[in-house]
């Protein structure tokens, strides 16, 4: 009997025997998750330090610099994360995204 499971798991979903056909060129996507963990870590530090803040200055306390520092840390990662996603100070070179004259 052919055209069986032995066949289908050699080659594509129809049984053509195509090996290739399963996996899509996907081109180069090195830098797909790069920031991502940094990204939402300064996301979280954000949160955390504007509620610190908010609930400090709504129960009537002074606000504590540890507090202001959360969210400046947790924009500064945003930062470094976005860059990092972009590929550093080169990513517009490989990108070929260039500015105006090139």
């Amino acid at each position: 009997m052919t055209g069986g499971l032995a066949d289908l798991s050699q080659g594509d979903a129809k049984g053509t025997g195509n090996r290739d056909a399963e996996i899509p060129d996907t081109g180069n996507q090195d830098t797909g998750n790069r920031g991502a963990i940094i990204r939402l870590f300064g996301v979280i530090l954000i949160i955390l330090g504007t509620l610190d803040v908010m609930l400090s200055w709504r129960g009537g306390f002074s606000v504590v610099p540890f507090h202001a520092m959360l969210v400046v840390t947790g924009v500064a990662l945003c930062l470094i994360g976005a860059i990092r996603r972009q590929g550093g100070p080169s990513g517009r070179e490989r990108s070929g995204s260039g500015g105006p004259g090139r």
